[in-house]
């Protein structure tokens, strides 16, 4: 097999796993609405305030180090143990000591955060939940991305997509079940959460011992970071918690200027939303190990392709999504009990500024296996930034549609400069200039009739795309007979 078929193959196979555990992760959608319709909205909203400041942490405490796993135990494997160890010591160990301090810091602190930021003392609760969980977390996430080095992406299905998620709703469900109308029934999802992450810790060391040694863990012997991890994941630190500020930021703001409902309905907005960019994290995991390997070799060539493989795969699969929210978002978020109207310009926004940032392809990779991953922090923290500068003047007043459009707006343009120095810098986009010309029409045809739809009166988006659906497949069935959505051209 070929040089580009092969990696067409590690990719494809790689990729579709993810995906399919992408499905399979669909089941926290079940959770968040028995949460919502089951628990209640006032329930919903509390607990996805503290989500999103235990995801935060998480970030925080990963650091860098499941990226480091990634590209240095392809490298040591089978080639010097020694060092494998030490990598391993070092990335989950660091990550551990961190989420036990941060874990007590925020136990402690949760009625101060809860009262002074979010102005709504209930939080507190949920947020020392969050705390007692983020340790066990936290280890999980590092043992699967130790097997994910190895390119198993089976092992982080089965645990992170898949049990986590099922044993939330089971176990929601049973705590309600068993609580009725009592009063600590509101830490269900709390209590379903804690017991998730518990069972995937421990599938995940038993994962973790098929392929590495747990003695591997011990501290016995001396040499127990390594430095090289140790800088990598430093460098790369910044990158995943910016990138996670930006998508918590606007959620943190909305958390303390707006109400328990619109709250609510605009954090359900950016879990659906979220959905998108889980398609492009479906490749991530397989293209950073490639592109680090074209990068130390020189290819350039292999590079590219790389790069517009997961460009054309993950645009291609987050496009029927972005036409489902569009025509169907409204209809969506009412079925949570919620207000439909409050949350879906929010989720067209922000599922649109996915998609952009998507489509873009993986420059961030690219530029973090090239030896520029500040350049990559510097240009994540422009979404960061419109929604700190802007939010607390335009969420007040506008409400969540002005937080989806700077969150939204924010994603997408932290993408353009760094399209243009992987471009210009070192040669490599995620599409031809054709192919790119073509995508930049389907999207102002998509823009154009859902603003259509929005000043008609009358008119819905389901009436004013249907026809344009049809249309856009039809010239995309064209295009690619033509071999001009290929990644070849």
């Amino acid at each position: 097999m070929s040089p580009p078929a092969a990696d067409a193959r590690i990719l494809a196979q790689g990729s579709a796993t993810n995906l399919f555990g992408i499905l399979l992760r669909c089941t926290r959608v079940g959770f968040l609405w028995v949460v919502a319709s089951l628990y209640g909205t006032t329930v919903y909203a509390h607990y996805t305030l503290s989500f999103a400041v235990f995801d935060f942490l998480l970030f925080v405490c990963l650091a860098g180090f499941d990226n480091a796993l990634w590209n240095f135990i392809p490298r040591y494997r089978g080639r010097d143990p020694e060092q494998e160890r030490a990598c391993l010591r070092t990335a989950l160990g660091l990550p551990l000591i961190a989420s036990l301090v941060l874990g007590a810091a925020l136990f402690v602190s949760a009625p101060f955060i809860a009262d002074s930021f979010f102005r709504k003392p209930e939080v507190a609760a949920g947020l020392r939940w969050m705390a007692v969980i983020l340790p066990p977390a936290v280890t999980a996430r590092m043992l699967y991305a130790a097997t994910r080095g190895l390119k198993i992406m089976a092992y982080f299905v089965i645990g992170i997509e898949f049990l986590e998620p099922v044993v939330m709703l089971i176990v929601s469900l049973a705590v309600l079940g068993l609580a009725g109308s009592a009063p600590w029934a509101s830490a269900g999802p709390y209590a379903a959460h804690l017991a998730a992450e518990a069972v995937v810790l421990l599938v995940g060391l038993a994962f973790f011992a098929r392929h590495f040694s747990l003695r591997t863990l011990s501290l016995r012997g001396g040499g127990c970071l390594d430095g090289e991890t140790l800088r990598f994941a430093v460098a790369l630190g910044g990158v995943n918690v910016s990138a996670l500020l930006a998508r918590r930021v606007d959620i943190f703001l909305v958390g303390r200027y707006l109400p328990v409902a619109q709250v609510a309905a605009y954090n359900l907005a950016t879990e659906l939303a979220y959905l998108l960019a889980k398609i492009r994290a479906a490749f991530t995991p397989i293209v950073t190990p490639l592109m680090a390997e074209a990068s130390s070799s020189g290819d350039l060539d292999r590079l590219r392709r790389s790069t517009r493989l997961s460009t054309l795969w993950g645009t291609a699969g987050a496009l029927p999504a972005l036409v489902l929210y569009v025509i169907f978002g409204a209809w969506l978020i009412e079925l949570f009990g919620m207000d439909g109207k409050v949350g879906y310009t929010a989720l067209v926004l922000l599922s649109a500024g996915s998609f952009l940032n998507l489509a873009a392809g993986p420059t961030g990779e690219v530029l973090a296996a090239t030896g520029r991953p500040f350049a990559y922090t510097l240009f994540n923290s422009i979404p960061i930034a419109m929604v700190a500068a802007l939010g607390p003047l335009c969420i007040p007043v506008a409400g969540t549609w002005a937080a989806g459009a700077l969150a939204g707006g924010g994603n997408a343009l932290s993408k353009v400069p760094q399209a243009w120095m992987t471009w210009r810098r070192i040669g490599v986009h995620g599409f031809s200039r054709r192919q790119a010309r073509v995508l930049a029409a389907g999207l102002a045809l998509g823009a154009g009739t859902w603003g259509a739809a929005a000043l008609l009166p009358g008119t819905g988006p389901a009436e004013v795309l249907g026809l344009s659906t049809l249309f856009v497949a039809a010239y995309a069935g064209w295009l690619w007979r033509k071999k001009l959505l290929r990644p070849e051209c």
